[in-house]
């Protein structure tokens, strides 16, 4: 499983980007070898309009699982939703606190109802 999480900065040690389309960087990790990870620059972070559906497309051809942000915008949700993509929504803490929460099972979702993940 991978996972992206919008960061201000380059390390684990970032705090999180409350802006999807407008994060300097993406930590994606990768759950199933040893949390192996890599930090993408966003390239489309000033663009002004649709840099969410492409980096949403961009996350999904790498692979990615799930997504930690603050919010994003309607339509961006939607290319995740149908790409099977679970967007979970965290507007505090940094990269290194949400991987500790996330590997206790739980995540944060932009709907109200908790989803749990088994560890396997």
């Amino acid at each position: 499983m991978r996972i992206a999480i919008s960061a201000r900065e380059r390390d684990l040690d970032s705090s999180i980007d409350r802006r999807f389309e407008k994060a300097k960087f993406y930590v994606i990790i990768d759950l199933d070898n040893s949390m192996g990870y890599e930090i993408l620059a966003n390239p489309l972070a000033q663009q002004l309009h649709t840099s969410g559906i492409l980096l949403a497309q961009h996350l999904i051809n790498l692979g990615v699982n799930a997504v930690f942000t603050g919010e994003c915008d309607p339509n961006t949700s939607r290319v995740f939703k149908t790409a099977g993509v679970k967007v979970n929504c965290r507007t505090n803490g940094t990269v290194k606190d949400i991987l500790a929460e996330f590997n206790k099972g739980v995540l944060f979702p932009l709907k109200s109802e908790q989803i749990r993940i088994q560890n396997p």
